[in-house]
């Protein structure tokens, strides 16, 4: 080594802010090695940081969404947003993402995008059987009552119990002029959970359509008093994922439905 390169290598060498940046750099070099091989002897692949990485993100990010779908923090764009990012980070999740896109998409009345998360949610977990109530619900709205019916069963098998599926497929079948069915279901589902507001309202206005004036003015007066029990936040607990804010309109306009088929029902009785 030539005098010139020693004497720098030297001052190098002496230099104090020098030696704290080797020092430093080792320590760094030396932390990293030590996790990756720890990483290494407790799962066998090294890569495995990265990937657990990846999960949490997303799960950061799934939880984001969660405090923006629902409560005074509702915001449905930035929830959208938040779970289609949590997607973006592992193609394995540990929370039910596609299944909380799915909904935001329903709400907001996508509903091709809706199915497409809710199949997506079973492929992942099919276990996860909220999809199956969501799923039925976005074929009822998109006038698919034979897929509607069929989803309502599934989720019903796994929760028998459920009036919520059931008032859904009673109107399932009202709709598609199954009148006989959505009677039968509307009372079992009354035999579990007696006086329940939207099973009650639900058998009223089917009986209405029977002509079936005075037996239907009984369960609509019960789902009224049901209702005004509960008020707009019992009404919105119904409804989980939509804006608190329209709690009262819904439920005001739920029971402005109630008293015009109960007002229907005087007038026919006194026109006989």
């Amino acid at each position: 080594m030539s005098l010139l390169h020693s004497a720098w290598f030297e001052s190098l060498r002496q230099s104090r802010w020098t030696r704290l940046l080797l020092c430093g750099l080792c320590i760094s070099i030396g932390t990293a090695f030590i996790v990756w091989v720890s990483i290494f002897l407790y799962t066998g692949k090294p890569w495995r940081l990265y990937y657990y990485d990846r999960l949490s993100v997303a799960s950061f990010y799934y939880q984001r969404g969660n405090y923006f779908f629902g409560g005074e923090t509702y915001d449905i764009d930035r929830a959208q947003e938040s779970y289609e990012r949590a997607l973006t980070f592992s193609n394995v999740h540990q929370e039910p993402i596609h299944y909380q896109l799915g909904r935001v998409y329903f709400i907001k009345g996508k509903l091709d995008a809706a199915l497409v998360q809710f199949d997506a949610q079973l492929v992942a977990d099919p276990a996860f059987t909220k999809s199956y109530y969501m799923r039925g619900l976005t074929y009822g709205y998109l006038g698919n009552y034979a897929r509607a019916e069929e989803d309502f069963k599934s989720y019903l098998l796994h929760n028998p119990q459920s009036w919520a599926a059931r008032n859904d497929l009673v109107w399932v079948y009202f709709l598609s002029g199954n009148f006989a069915e959505a009677e039968a279901l509307a009372r079992e589902g009354l035999n579990i959970v007696p006086g329940n507001a939207w099973l009650s309202n639900a058998l009223g206005a089917l009986l209405i359509s029977q002509e079936r004036y005075e037996e239907a003015r009984g369960y609509l007066e019960t789902a009224r008093k049901a209702f005004v029990a509960i008020g707009p936040e019992g009404w919105g607990v119904a409804y989980p994922g939509n804006d608190p804010r329209i709690y009262e309109q819904g439920y005001q306009e739920t029971l402005a439905s109630v008293d015009q088929n109960l007002e229907l029902i005087t007038a026919k009785l006194q026109g006989e």
